[in-house]
């Protein structure tokens, strides 16, 4: 009927729907990001996020998420790295993105997560 809510809508599934835009717009990022720029907090909370979610749910994608990570943060002094990861901007990203992924399933998550290490 109209007006009434129906199976797969809703909340829940707006909230999914967002966290793979974030998930995606992140990895895009990443992919195209300039190996000499600056590291910002977001990109790499952002980042960080999905590499710490997808190792959770199969942690031989630990290996696949390190390696997008050492290539954002090649460039970066330790101390950058510090300060990125200790901005607010760092800790925004990394929440909002958490608890994103934390709304999607098991399966399409890992389905998701699987893909994205495969990609170069």
């Amino acid at each position: 009927m109209r007006g009434q809510a129906t199976e797969g809508s809703g909340p829940r599934r707006t909230g999914r729907r967002r966290a793979w835009v974030a998930l995606a717009g992140a990895v895009v990022w990443v992919a195209t990001a300039q190996a000499d720029a600056p590291v910002g907090g977001q990109a790499l909370g952002q980042l960080d996020a999905i590499v710490a979610y997808c190792t959770g749910l199969d942690p031989a994608l630990a290996a696949a998420g390190e390696q997008r990570i050492a290539a954002l943060t090649e460039k970066a002094s330790t101390q950058q790295l510090a300060d990125a990861r200790g901005s607010e901007a760092y800790r925004a990203a990394y929440d909002a993105l958490t608890e994103g992924l934390a709304a999607l399933s098991r399966e399409q998550s890992l389905r998701q997560c699987k893909a994205l290490s495969q990609e170069q």
